[in-house]
């Protein structure tokens, strides 16, 4: 099975959710099913290759299931309190929580089913070399080698915020409009997400180690620039003790007329969504809305419009779906899941926006983390719209392949919504590195896809949009990340 096979010569269909294949049908695909379905959706075994599976996942997942060769359920656990956690989850149990022979045929199954070689594709995406509505500007701001975590252009449009990982020594550091450096401050770990609130103070949420674990490492701060007896800035930790923490969002959620903060644990092995109510004293009480590995965001808003604010999040680890979670009032939520997706889809950002203009909220989605057990290209990565068809059923309306994908951002840059996307995990070995790709609305839903060719000077990790030069246009901003080797600059 060659690279360019399409998904139909290798028997594989389309459907609004996720991917089918015909023809596996059987007993040791219902025992399969049974097993491997229960913690996640089922995954087909020509998501990955035969020496992926044989290699990579499966050994993993048979550590999940209580099973091993040689090794013991401690040999698996991080060192301190990471692995106190992993180990109190009970994530390697000690013993097999199903029969060794079923485990057996259930790798037969997979290594019988799975393709060899690389994986089919669909139809490329078409990439042309050429964005007329964009100038590049090439700022003196750098780092190298480059470690961007964070890019955030500030909501007035006079601030840049770049969140550096260097591991001796991680900084906020803030820009003019102009991308000249004003401030820069040492934190504890690197920032991942910002909010600007009032008088320029910031929330930033930092991730504790970009490295996996389970350690709770990570805090949320309150940085004030000018704060201090000497104008100098001051730091304070709000909310410490996160697993990897990747992102806040911030509303009254118990309508108590204080803002509260939904934080995503991404952790490792364990994690989770928890909203953290802030009490009169100032301090926060954490509420887990939904425990696991992988939350990777979340956006507040009525989704049912029932006057009370709801939070859809996306996890992005093992169990891959969207879910809502309605506000049911005095601090009570409802979890609905919505969509869900394979394990080894790399679910990794969504934002909510109309896409159609029928007053309902539409989904972009992107799946390309490829920093696991599985990185191989995979065909089923990119960027997809979801339509809603009301009460929050959401169909597939749009597929845009890109390997690696890993942030889109929907703009009206042009006078219509438009995608600029990144991909962080791309195809770097090819011709031209769709690293970025802008896709132009034509107009019922396609999109003509653009580039730069400068593109492939960077692993663009983090990507912003806003209006920095004044002049009522959106403009973009990448972040370099190095460490995979590619890309010399931060731009």
């Amino acid at each position: 099975m060659g690279r360019g096979e399409t998904f139909e010569e290798a028997g594989v269909d389309w459907t609004d959710r996720t991917l089918v294949v015909t023809g596996e049908d059987g007993p040791l695909r219902a025992l399969a099913e049974r097993h491997c379905g229960s913690c996640h959706q089922f995954p087909q075994p020509r998501l990955l290759n035969r020496s992926t599976w044989e290699d990579a996942v499966l050994p993993r997942m048979a550590h999940r299931l209580g099973i091993y060769e040689g090794e013991r359920p401690d040999s698996l656990f991080e060192s301190g309190i990471g692995g106190e956690v992993v180990k109190a989850a009970n994530v390697f149990p000690e013993e097999p929580v199903i029969p060794r022979e079923e485990w057996e045929r259930i790798v037969d199954y997979y290594l019988e089913h799975a393709p060899e070689g690389t994986l089919p594709e669909p139809d490329s995406l078409e990439v042309s070399v050429g964005l007329v509505q964009f100038r590049l500007d090439v700022p003196s701001f750098r780092r190298k080698p480059p470690m961007t975590s964070l890019l955030r252009i500030g909501p007035e449009g006079d601030r840049v915020y770049v969140g550096d990982a260097n591991p001796s020594l991680s900084t906020l550091n803030i820009l003019d409009a102009t991308l000249e450096e004003q401030r820069a401050f040492a934190v504890d770990s690197p920032p991942v997400s910002l909010r600007e609130k009032e008088e320029g103070r910031l929330c930033v949420t930092l991730i504790g180690s970009i490295p996996p674990t389970d350690a709770p490492s990570g805090a949320l701060v309150r940085i004030d620039p000018d704060g201090g007896p000497d104008g100098s800035g001051t730091k304070m930790t709000l909310i410490d003790s996160l697993q990897r923490p990747v992102h806040a969002a911030y509303e009254d959620l118990d309508g108590e007329g204080r803002e509260d903060i939904v934080i995503s644990e991404f952790g490792y092995r364990t994690g989770r969504l928890a909203w953290h109510e802030r009490r009169r004293d100032g301090r926060y009480r954490k509420h887990v809305l939904r425990s696991g590995p992988g939350a990777v965001r979340s956006v507040v808003r009525d989704f049912n419009q029932d006057g009370r604010p709801d939070i859809m999040a996306l996890f992005g680890q093992g169990k891959e779906a969207l879910y809502i979670f309605y506000n049911e009032g005095e601090g009570h939520f409802r979890e609905e899941q919505i969509l869900e997706f394979p394990p080894s889809y790399g679910s990794v950002y969504f934002d909510v926006i109309d896409f159609n203009g029928d007053d309902r909220p539409d989904l972009l989605y992107v799946n390309g983390d490829n920093a696991d057990y599985t990185s191989i290209m995979k065909g089923y990565h990119g960027v997809r719209i979801f339509l809603n068809q009301g009460n929050n059923e959401f169909e597939q309306r749009v597929f845009l392949p890109l390997d690696g994908a890993y942030k889109a951002v929907p703009r009206d840059f042009d006078g219509d919504l438009d995608i600029a996307a990144i991909a962080f995990f791309a195809d770097y070995q090819s011709s031209l590195a769709r690293s970025f790709v802008f896709l132009e609305n034509t107009g019922d839903f396609t999109f003509e896809a653009l580039s730069f060719k400068e593109a492939s000077i960077g692993a663009w990790l983090t990507l912003d949009a806003g209006d920095l030069d004044d002049d009522g246009d959106e403009d973009l901003l990448l972040g370099s990340y190095s460490t995979i080797g590619a890309g010399s600059d931060f731009v």
